[in-house]
């Protein structure tokens, strides 16, 4: 068999000589279906084997333009390799229901720049008049266009990846039906709606375009452009299950995408799932960044699957953490009296000299001679930012606790503030291992006579759009719209997944 195929002049057909499964096909889109669903396809893989091109094999099945041929290669090492594109009207049908799911199924190129869908009508003053098209790219945001309207309907931040994978686009079609009154007499309207999904996932709101003059009816074709392999034509279909669309909302900057959101395979932007079912993305971070992840192994490669046990004081795994200046080495020792009063001299401290408190002789023989303390400079070099280096910035604080978390278990960061009063803990880390509370912990921090928004960077939010309802707060008064600020003087953390989440994103967006 082999001798066979390698015998043949020019392109050949694999699937003449031997059976998909031997290609290790079963991994495609297309291994689920059955031999005679496969038949029915009459999908064949041509090769040609004269080409050191990154892409040397493809699919040819009817729904093609062209069939198979033998196309001039370029020699191996070049990079302006053909690439598979597709520009093909395929004719469908509407139905008269009120969800509809176009879909459509691909295999992109390695060169893969823009994806583009248009759905057609047939007027007598056109032979194809576009209704609405729906483009993305690479470097293209996401966008809806009304020919005829100036309106642009856009998603910032939503792109397809580079490169080559399995690509699903599922356009959502929502015919939304309301009642008018006019004149006494009642009248029943109609609006076309639209949400897009891929890869699995629903972006944005409902859109609903004002002044709707669509004629969806009309449609019977579909426009596909980009450059991939379709694996099929384009299915339009009645959803099976209705979807809890609520209200009217069109796309904006916060829309997740799982394409592009990635940098070398770690998820480097914040997303958030709300109770319409819409994901909330945030923009995404540099992946210049994704060192500091790799430091403190806050990347998703190192997900916590572990159940942790809660560790108590005086355990090897239990720590105290705090930091100063030379400012506050007075309450410093204070804090170290108050920990080693407390809770014996074998309980571990470690403290982070933020300045030069260790250059001191008097005060660095006075730390030397203090059991179970542990003294480390801390090191802003790794703050690539310079204006979140000054110590008021308190951005040195995550990179401590990243730095600790990983080493201990359970870690309780302790402002020079803080004075003990009692070594009984346990009402705070007991309810933590059963799980009633989070690995995360503030307790008995004071709110502070302000609000978040007045001490927060709003550009924070654009990265982790965590609380989005609010106007921009000018004063330092609380109002109901603006959440009030914690003083992070007294943290407890335990080592958990949720834990690992939370510093990641926040050493992110120091």
């Amino acid at each position: 068999m082999q001798n066979d195929f390698l015998r043949s002049n020019g392109p050949s057909f694999l699937v003449d000589y031997a059976d998909l499964w031997l290609l290790g096909l079963d991994m495609l889109p297309m291994a689920h279906q059955t031999e005679e669903q496969r038949e029915q396809l009459k999908m064949k893989l041509f090769i040609h084997r004269s080409s050191n091109c990154f892409m040397e094999a493809w699919f040819i099945q009817p729904s093609d333009s062209i069939g198979p041929s033998d196309p001039k290669m370029p020699s191996a090492g070049q990079s302006n390799c053909p690439s598979k594109s597709v520009d093909q009207i395929f004719t469908t049908t509407f139905t008269n229901t009120e969800q509809q799911i176009i879909s459509i199924e691909a295999l992109t190129d390695a060169n893969i720049k823009s994806v583009m869908v248009e759905l057609l009508s047939t007027k007598k003053e056109s032979a194809n008049r576009t209704e609405v098209s729906f483009k993305i790219g690479t470097d293209i945001d996401f966008e809806v266009a009304l020919p005829g309207s100036s309106k642009l309907m856009k998603s910032e931040g939503l792109r397809l990846a580079r490169g080559i994978y399995l690509l699903n686009l599922d356009i959502i079609v929502i015919n939304r039906r309301f009642k008018l009154k006019m004149s006494n007499k009642e009248f029943v309207a109609s609006i076309h709606c639209f949400m897009i999904r891929l890869n699995g996932t629903l972006f944005g709101g409902l859109s609903c375009p004002t002044g709707d003059k669509l004629e969806w009816e009309a449609i019977n074709r579909i426009k596909v452009q980009g450059q991939m392999l379709l694996f099929g034509i384009p299915i339009v279909k009645q959803m099976d299950n209705k979807m809890p669309f609520e209200g009217k909302s069109n796309f904006t900057s916060g829309i997740v995408s799982t394409v592009s959101d990635e940098c070398n395979g770690e998820k480097m932007a914040y997303t958030l799932k709300m109770n319409d079912s819409r994901m909330i993305r945030g923009k995404k971070f540099d992946c210049s960044f994704a060192w500091l992840l790799e430091r403190y192994k806050l990347s998703d490669k190192y997900a916590n699957k572990t159940n942790t046990e809660v560790k108590l004081p005086k355990n090897s795994k239990f720590v105290f953490v705090t930091a100063a200046n030379n400012a506050y080495f007075r309450t410093l020792r204070v804090l170290i009296a108050s920990i080693k009063q407390t809770f014996g001299c074998k309980q571990k401290i470690i403290f982070y000299d933020l300045e030069s408190v260790r250059q001191n002789k008097e005060w660095k023989a006075e730390l030397d001679s203090v059991c179970e303390l542990e003294v480390r400079i801390f090191n802003f070099s790794q703050m690539v930012v310079g204006r979140v280096r000054h110590p008021k910035s308190y951005a040195w604080k995550i990179f401590v606790m990243a730095d600790v978390l990983l080493e201990y278990d359970t870690v309780i960061w302790v402002d020079t503030s803080i004075f003990f009063a009692s070594a009984n803990l346990t009402k705070l880390l007991k309810p933590l291992q059963r799980g009633k509370i989070g690995p995360v912990q503030m307790p008995g921090c004071e709110i502070t006579s302000h609000g978040m928004n007045i001490a927060t960077h709003p550009g924070m939010y654009e990265y982790l759009p965590l609380y989005t309802n609010f106007e921009p707060n000018k004063t330092y008064e609380l109002s109901g719209n603006d959440p009030p600020q914690f003083e992070a003087n007294f943290i407890i953390l335990h080592k958990t997944e949720q834990t690992r989440q939370l510093m990641k994103w926040h050493n992110l967006n120091y």
